[in-house]
């Protein structure tokens, strides 16, 4: 739920000069299990800061746990004290070797950076944005004779149950996606076929599985 100040003038003309002057953030780190590329949440500030900070504005993202989730409350302030405020939870999950705390720590930096992305029109080099995340998701399965199948006892596997874990997500949660639109369980993926879905995630399409599960718990 988001609050605002009774004004909103001067926050929103420093807002819309602040994203027109933002550029993408670089993705300046590579994920060598999943072979992709994506943008930290130091790199998004950076991508950020010097035009919040040259028209007046800041943005506070304050660590939050609150039952079985954590995410950070959100600030947006303009100098002349006008603001916008809210909060972004996910749900901490779990992870093999991970302790509770790492998990907190996780889930309050993704939140962070896509707070910060979203709120500010921060798109990450050419990262897919919400748009086309939710219109146009991981292809079909391919025929079985299309690339090797996806070997679930790899490494590579086991680091990316890991990643579900940091962004607040399960297994569960992400085959029950694919099925639902008619795409094979991860496990039974090839391995382009899971590598799309995993450069999918951690696109944006984590938050279309969420939304896509409180959609059939409502139903």
């Amino acid at each position: 739920m988001l609050e605002r100040s009774e004004q909103q003038n001067e926050l929103a003309g420093a807002l819309a000069r602040a994203q027109a002057a933002i550029r993408s953030a670089e993705k300046d780190r590579a994920n060598p299990h999943l072979r992709n590329r994506y943008a930290t949440l130091e790199s998004v500030i950076r991508a950020t800061r010097g035009p919040l900070g040259d028209n007046g504005l800041s943005l506070t993202c304050a660590p939050v746990v609150a039952d079985g989730s954590a995410g950070v409350a959100w600030t947006l302030r303009h100098a002349s004290g006008q603001y916008e405020s809210g909060v972004l939870l996910m749900p901490l999950g779990q992870a093999r070797g991970v302790t509770p705390m790492q998990l907190v720590g996780s889930c309050a930096s993704y939140a962070h950076r896509y707070v910060r992305m979203h709120l500010l029109a921060c798109a990450a080099g050419d990262d897919v944005d919400g748009e086309e995340v939710g219109s146009k998701p991981p292809r079909r399965a391919a025929p079985a004779e299309e690339g090797p199948p996806v070997d679930t006892k790899a490494p590579a596997w086991r680091a990316w149950q890991a990643r579900l874990a940091e962004a607040g997500l399960t297994y569960d949660q992400v085959a029950a996606w694919c099925e639902a639109h008619e795409r094979p369980r991860p496990s039974a993926m090839r391995v382009h076929q899971w590598r799309q879905l995993c450069q999918w995630l951690d696109n944006g399409g984590r938050e279309v599985v969420l939304k896509h599960e409180v959609a059939d718990a409502d139903g």
